[in-house]
C-alpha cells in the first residue's frame, strides 16, 4: 500500500528588533528608496543577544507541533536546514532534539543553501513513504545578520534572522504529491561563505558565531541564475505532478529579491497574485523563508483545503528544487 504525507503543523518565530531601512542608512551609505527598489525590503528581524539557530528553531518547532496536536516525544525525526551552524558539532538539530524534549526522535542537519526547506521536505517525504517514519520535524533556521559585512549595502539589507518549522506525517489523504531536487555545483561561487570557525574561547552550543570571512555574492549573476531555475523547475514539477498550471492556487518561493520573484511570474505567465510575496516585512530569511511564507500565507487566509501549492527554492551550490503538495488538514 501506498503511504501518503502530508503537513498537519507549522509554526514560526521572529526576533523582537526589527531593523528599517532607514535605520541602516544611518550608517551604510543608501537609503529606503534605494533597498526598497532593489529588493522590495522595508524591513528585517534581527536576532538579539539570547536567540541562536537552535534556540529560534525550537520556538518554531513548539508553535508547530501544537498545531499539530502532538506532543515532542511521539516525534520520529527532526531535521534542521540552515546556511551556518554556531559550531561543528553537535548538528543543530540534535540542540533542538534536547531543547523540546523530543527524547524518540533521530536527528540530522541538511545542508543545501536556502533551497534547504525542499530539499528537506522531499527528504521527509521519502523517508515516510519507505516506511521509515510517520512523524518529522522540519525546521528552517537562520542568523544571517550575524554573517554579513554591516559596511556591505549588497548584502548587508537584504537578510534577516529567524526560523520556521513544519510537521510532515503519514496520511491517509493526498498531501505531497511530488518533488524535484538539482544542482550545479560549477556555479558554487557564485555565493559562498568561506569559512566559519567555532569562537575562540569554546562557547557551549548555542554561543554566539564567530566568523573569520563575510558572505559573498556575486548579484548580477546569481540573480540570472535565480529566476532561470525557479521558474524552470515550477514548469518541471508541475509536468511530473501531471497537474496544469492554472491549477495552482500560491507558489511560495524562497523570498530572495522581489524582483527574482515577480520575474518567475512573468516568465510562466503568472498572474501577480498566485506569487506569494513577504519579503517587505522579513528580508531573505534563507531556509526558513518558505516555512514562515506559509505561516503567514495560512495567517492571511491565502491558503484554503485542497488547493494546490508549489514549493520552490533556490540558493548555493547552486541547488535549487521544487515541491507541490495539495493542502490537506
Amino acid at each position: 500500500m501506498i503511504k501518503n504525507s502530508k503537513i498537519t503543523g507549522w509554526g514560526k518565530y521572529l526576533p523582537e528588533r526589527v531593523v528599517t531601512n532607514d535605520e541602516i542608512s544611518k550608517f551604510v551609505d543608501t537609503s529606503d528608496e534605494w533597498i526598497f527598489k532593489r529588493t522590495g525590503i522595508k524591513q528585517r528581524y534581527v536576532a538579539g543577544s539570547e536567540d541562536t539557530l537552535a534556540s529560534m528553531g525550537a520556538e518554531a518547532a513548539k508553535k508547530a507541533l501544537q498545531v499539530a496536536k502532538l506532543e515532542a516525544k511521539e516525534l520520529d525525526l527532526i531535521i534542521v536546514v540552515s546556511c551556518m551552524s554556531e559550531c561543528s558539532l553537535p548538528s543543530i538539530a540534535s540542540v533542538v532534539q534536547g531543547i523540546i524534549e523530543a527524547e524518540k526522535a533521530a536527528a540530522l542537519d541538511l545542508f543545501s543553501g536556502c533551497s534547504g526547506f525542499v530539499t528537506a521536505l522531499a527528504t521527509a517525504d521519502s523517508f515516510i513513504k519507505s516506511g521509515m517514519y510517520k512523524k518529522i520535524l522540519i525546521i528552517g533556521t537562520e542568523l544571517f545578520t550575524h554573517l554579513v559585512d554591516w559596511e556591505d549595502r549588497n548584502t548587508c539589507v537584504i537578510f534577516g534572522d529567524g526560523a520556521g518549522a513544519v510537521i510532515i506525517e503519514e496520511s491517509k489523504e493526498t498531501g505531497i504529491i511530488d518533488s524535484v531536487l538539482h544542482c550545479d555545483g560549477r556555479y558554487n561561487e557564485l555565493i559562498y561563505m568561506p569559512r566559519i570557525r567555532i569562537p575562540a574561547d569554546g562557547d557551549k552550543p548555542g554561543s554566539k558565531i564567530s566568523t573569520s570571512s563575510y558572505l559573498k555574492m556575486r548579484g548580477h549573476e546569481l540573480f540570472s541564475a535565480a529566476v532561470n531555475s525557479g521558474a524552470s523547475v515550477i514548469e518541471e514539477i508541475i509536468q511530473k505532478a501531471h497537474i496544469n498550471i492554472n491549477d495552482v492556487k500560491l507558489i511560495i518561493s524562497h523570498q530572495a529579491n522581489v524582483k527574482i520573484l515577480k520575474e518567475i511570474a512573468t516568465i510562466l505567465k503568472l498572474p501577480k497574485e498566485k506569487m506569494f510575496i513577504n519579503i517587505e516585512k522579513c528580508g531573505n530569511i534563507a531556509t526558513a523563508s518558505i516555512p514562515i511564507s506559509i505561516c503567514d500565507a495560512l495567517e492571511s487566509e491565502r491558503i484554503k483545503n485542497g488547493d494546490i501549492i508549489v514549493l520552490t527554492g533556490f540558493g548555493a551550490g547552486l541547488s535549487w528544487g521544487s515541491v507541490v503538495i495539495k493542502w490537506n488538514v
